[in-house]
């Protein structure tokens, strides 16, 4: 097909006026697309990556490592999404700190310490520990210049969880024993938590936290639910109590339940989780 050059040039240097409301329009939708451009995304994605917003999505170094967490194995398709979003988002608002000589914070430690907190908050919404910023890692047992004595880990309220590196491993090395430092120390966190004024402040219900209180009173008195199944380092206070259902309500979720169901009932609340259906 042959064009002629005249109607080209007629095209080109046409003179028509544009409609008022169109060039309106116009000039609107360029000035959204500039600031969803050169604004909105790269502050979106600033913020994401300091931690100041969810995570949109886990990055493929860490979901690699998820196929180790029993719980996020037997979640449906889109709350497996939520998890890893979670992950992600805990990962990116913590400062991991090596605190042993040749010690790596590689990818793995990051997402298995990131991945035993959501498991054991997953039915709580937002649950970002907040206060809790930093993350110290020391390869094996280290020493307390505070106790004065050897620790395998511990939480500080200055919002320091410290955690040692070799028994993070060997909680997780049997998941089946109801022993994990990894959900330990973290229960310890979400219980402070509930104390420190911040958008995770008494998420506790009071009526289920005294209902717990009674257990505890129980189970340290050496009757009640619990005897011969959890350990007795929970009869230490209420503390401890709480840190070793956690690792038990994780762990072994359905011999809990059948074990001392009373507690097991109340974790769930307290939780807002009940993982006996995951398994």
């Amino acid at each position: 097909m042959k064009i002629d050059p005249n109607l080209i040039l007629l095209v080109i240097s046409s003179n028509e006026p544009v409609n008022p409301a169109v060039r309106t329009i116009g000039i609107i939708l360029a000035s959204i697309l500039f600031a969803l451009l050169f604004l909105v995304f790269p502050i979106m994605l600033i913020s994401e990556w300091l931690g100041m917003v969810p995570a949109r999505k886990i990055r493929a170094r860490y979901r690699m490592y998820l196929g180790e967490f029993p719980i996020y194995n037997q979640l449906n398709p889109k709350d497996k999404i939520r998890f890893e979003k979670r992950v992600q988002t805990f990962i990116n608002q913590k400062k991991f700190i090596p605190r042993s000589k040749g010690l790596v914070i590689d990818d793995r430690k990051k997402c298995m310490i990131a991945g035993t907190a959501v498991e054991l908050t997953f039915g709580l919404g937002k649950f970002n520990f907040d206060h809790f910023k930093t993350i110290l890692i020391y390869s094996d047992n280290y020493y307390s210049q505070i106790s004065k004595q050897y620790h395998q880990g511990e939480v500080n309220i200055r919002g320091l969880i410290v955690l040692s590196w070799s028994n993070f491993e060997k909680g997780n090395s049997d998941r089946r024993d109801g022993v994990n430092l990894g959900v330990h120390e973290i229960a310890h966190a979400l219980k402070l938590e509930n104390k420190i004024v911040n958008r995770n402040y008494n998420f506790i219900d009071p009526q289920d936290y005294r209902a717990f209180e009674e257990c505890f009173q129980t189970f340290s008195s050496g009757y009640g639910g619990g005897q011969g199944f959890l350990r007795d380092y929970g009869k230490t206070n209420i503390h401890e109590f709480f840190a070793v259902c956690c690792e038990n309500f994780i762990e072994r979720p359905r011999e809990f339940k059948r074990k001392a169901p009373d507690i097991y009932m109340i974790i769930t609340r307290i939780l807002n989780q009940d993982p006996a259906t995951y398994h």
